[in-house]
C-alpha cells in the first residue's frame, strides 16, 4: 500500500513539474542589455526605455516571441526575424511560430520569418513588412496601427507589405487602422524580386480602417493590391477572375473606408486586372472587372423642413402644432356650450 501510495506521489509531482518545464523562458531585454543570440521557445520582453537601430536575428531559433511592453520606443527601422542570406541553408520548420506583438517604431517594422506560421498583432509604426521564405504557411497582422508609409526607400509609402515566396499560405489582415498613407494601405507580391509567381490558399481583409490612403496624388491607389498570385493576379490576366471579384466583393463589405482618400482609391487591384470606376454600393456593369470604391466627399444634409427620422424633430413641431389646434377648437366649442 505504501508502495502505492508513494508511486502515486511521485506521478502527481510528474504531472504537476511538467507543465513548468514545458513552459517557453522569457527573457528580458533592456536598451542596455540587448541579446547577441536568440535561442528557440523563447519570449523576448523588451523592457520599457528607447531603442535605436535595432535588429534581431534568429539563425535557425524557432517559436520565438518578440514582445515589447507598453512604453518600449523604437526608432528609426526595426528588423526582426531571419537573415534570409545567412539562413538560407537552415532546414525549414514545419511546426514552429513567429510571433511581433506591441512594438512601437517610428519607422518600418520589418518581418523576415521562416516559420510555419507568423503572427504580427498590436504594433504601431509608418509600415510593417513581412518577407517570409520556406515553410510559412500562415501570416497573420491584426489591430496594428500604421501612419504614413515608408517613403524612405522602394517600394514606398505602403501601410502593410507582404512578400509571401510561397506558395499555398493562408493570408490574414484584420483589425489594422490605415491613416496618411502614401500609397497602397496593404500590397502583396508574390516573391520579391519578381522571379517567380506564387498562389495564396486563402486571403481575408476585414475589420480595417482604411482612414486615408493614396494620397500622393496618383490615381488608382489600393486599399489592398496584389501581383504575382497565380490564384487572385496571374500576370496574364485580361479580366478579373472569379476568385478576385469574390475578394474584391468581400473587401468593400467587411471593411471601413474614410473620406480623405486620393483620387479614384480602389478598394481592391488585382495585378493588371480591368477596374470600372462605380460607388461603393453598387455592383459593376463590365464583366471581370473589379468595383472601385469612391468615397463620398459631401456630407448629405437634411433641409431644415426634413430632419432626421429618428430624431423626431420635426414630428414632434407638427404633432404640437396639431395639439394646439385641437385644444382651440376644444375651447370654442366649450365657449359655444356657455
Amino acid at each position: 500500500m505504501k508502495k502505492l501510495l508513494a508511486m502515486a506521489l511521485a506521478l502527481l509531482m510528474v504531472a504537476v513539474l511538467l507543465p513548468v518545464t514545458a513552459m517557453a523562458a522569457e527573457v528580458e531585454v533592456t536598451p542596455g542589455n540587448i541579446p547577441a543570440s536568440y535561442k528557440s521557445d523563447t519570449t523576448y520582453r523588451f523592457k520599457d526605455g528607447t531603442y535605436d537601430n535595432f535588429s534581431a536575428y534568429l539563425h535557425g531559433a524557432e517559436n520565438v516571441t518578440f514582445i515589447a511592453d507598453t512604453n518600449a520606443k523604437f526608432n528609426g527601422k526595426v528588423t526582426l526575424g531571419y537573415h534570409s542570406n545567412q539562413d538560407k541553408d537552415n532546414p525549414a520548420s514545419t511546426d514552429s511560430t513567429l510571433t511581433v506583438e506591441g512594438f512601437h517604431v517610428d519607422g518600418e517594422l520589418f518581418i523576415s520569418a521562416a516559420d510555419n506560421k507568423v503572427i504580427v498583432e498590436r504594433n504601431t509604426a509608418s509600415q510593417i513588412t513581412v518577407k517570409t521564405f520556406k515553410s510559412c504557411k500562415s501570416i497573420t497582422v491584426m489591430n496594428n496601427t500604421l501612419t504614413g508609409g515608408d517613403t524612405n526607400k522602394a517600394p514606398q509609402g505602403y501601410g502593410v507589405y507582404i512578400v509571401p515566396n510561397i506558395t499555398g499560405y493562408d493570408l490574414t489582415v484584420n483589425g489594422n487602422t490605415f491613416t496618411d498613407i502614401q500609397s497602397h494601405a496593404i500590397s502583396v507580391q508574390g516573391n520579391g524580386d519578381g522571379s517567380a509567381e506564387t498562389a495564396a490558399n486563402s486571403i481575408t481583409v476585414s475589420g480595417n480602417n482604411f482612414d486615408s490612403y493614396g494620397i500622393n496624388g496618383k490615381s488608382g491607389r489600393a486599399a489592398f493590391k496584389i501581383w504575382e498570385d497565380n490564384k487572385y493576379a496571374p500576370s496574364d490576366t485580361t479580366e478579373a477572375n472569379e476568385a478576385a471579384q469574390e475578394l474584391a466583393k468581400s473587401i468593400n463589405e467587411n471593411n471601413n473606408f474614410g473620406d480623405n482618400l486620393g483620387e479614384n482609391c480602389v478598394a481592391a487591384e488585382f495585378y493588371g486586372a480591368p477596374i470600372e470606376i462605380v460607388p461603393q454600393e453598387e455592383e459593376p456593369t463590365t464583366p471581370g472587372t473589379i468595383t472601385i470604391i469612391i468615397p463620398s466627399t459631401e456630407e448629405t444634409k437634411p433641409a431644415e423642413d426634413q430632419k432626421n427620422p429618428a430624431t423626431g424633430a420635426n414630428d414632434f413641431v407638427g404633432a404640437a402644432a396639431a395639439l394646439a389646434v385641437v385644444s382651440l377648437l376644444g375651447m370654442a366649442v366649450a365657449s359655444r356650450k356657455k
